[in-house]
């Protein structure tokens, strides 16, 4: 099973883990869900040095957290078993697909706290951050926002189920994978570059 690759002395109790956020967080009004992959894993009488890349979900009043950024969180994650209600063979599917090891929550803890920034830990999922943002920002929410990141980032998990549906109507779906894939790409290197050359010269871009 694919969730044996985590030790089952980590489920169902509160454990610590450290690590860094990886991917695009997705935050919506009740809950924030991100991607972290795992340093070390703290247990009441042991520590693990392991990698492997959870979900977690964190609801609630939560800290604005980004790519890159290095946590330490007190998390509960959930035993394989938990998830048969509702179709164990859909989520190994879907985890494999994602490298997904595991799943679970933030717990409300004194110990949470933000470690710092990485330069190199998830560069590209930086890039495509800062790109996403600077969609939004100064911008009034639109329905339409999850497309549009979907296109520019090939970010497609602010997508609603109505939209989907809308777009599996309209035979406009595989397009959505596919020119986000590419449309992303080349965005995030152009907004990369510009980054770059702005860094070591303003002004030759500014004559551009």
């Amino acid at each position: 099973m694919l969730m044996r690759s985590l030790p089952s002395s980590v489920y169902e109790k509160p454990v610590t883990i450290t690590g860094w956020v990886m991917g695009l967080p997705n935050a919506s009004d009740a809950v924030l869900r991100f991607d972290f992959l795992t340093q070390r894993i703290a247990l009441p009488t042991s520590e693990l040095a392991i990698a492997r890349r959870l979900r977690l979900s964190w609801y609630g009043d939560t800290p604005r957290v980004r790519p890159g950024e290095r946590w330490r969180l007190e998390v509960r994650l959930r035993s394989p078993r938990s998830y048969r209600n509702w179709g164990i063979v859909d989520f190994e599917k879907r985890s494999f697909i994602h490298g997904i090891k595991g799943r679970g929550y933030v717990r409300v803890s004194t110990d949470n706290a933000r470690l710092g920034l990485s330069g190199s830990v998830a560069l590209l999922d930086q890039i495509r951050w800062d790109l996403a943002s600077s969609l939004v920002a100064g911008r009034p929410k639109s329905t339409a926002m999850g497309v549009i990141r979907a296109l520019a980032v090939g970010d497609r998990s602010a997508i609603q189920p109505e939209e989907w549906r809308v777009l599996r109507r309209t035979g406009l779906s595989h397009l959505i994978a596919i020119s986000g894939l590419h449309i992303g790409l080349a965005a995030t290197l152009g907004y990369w570059l510009f980054n770059v050359l702005w860094r070591l010269s303003p002004a030759l871009l500014l004559r551009v």
